[in-house]
């Protein structure tokens, strides 16, 4: 299955796609992942696809939307744990030819949960 079928797939309540760009034929296609607000706070996240998806893993970037709301460094080192999570199920999908992209919205969904979470406790 190709990244836009997978798309085309995806039905999942707290996200929200952009449209896949793909600037030129066999070029790696782009698209944006957006958590719904989570506690007034969002995350998005990038994929880039190589033509050869699935077999190729696609390149995560995993950030806030509003990055100036980190507050400890805490927060920093679970979004970057969160990063790895993301990366580490890409490639594990690619060597076995699978897609990820409902996975990795399960995981940006957790993500964006749980630093939510981490940033409402600090402030208690």
């Amino acid at each position: 299955a190709s990244l836009a079928d997978e798309l085309a797939l995806l039905d999942h309540p707290k996200i929200m796609v952009g449209e896949a760009k793909s600037p030129v034929e066999g070029e790696p296609t782009k698209v944006e992942l957006r958590t719904t607000a989570t506690g007034g706070r969002g995350f998005r996240l990038e994929l880039l696809a190589a033509a050869g998806y699935p077999a190729e893993p696609v390149i995560v970037s995993f950030e806030e939307l509003d990055r100036g709301t980190f507050s400890s460094q805490e927060e920093k080192i679970r979004l970057q744990i969160w990063k790895e999570q993301m990366d580490e199920l890409s490639k594990d999908a690619s060597l076995r030819g699978r897609g990820c992209v409902e996975a990795l919205c399960d995981l940006l969904v957790a993500a964006s949960e749980d630093l939510v979470e981490l940033a409402a406790a600090e402030c208690e």
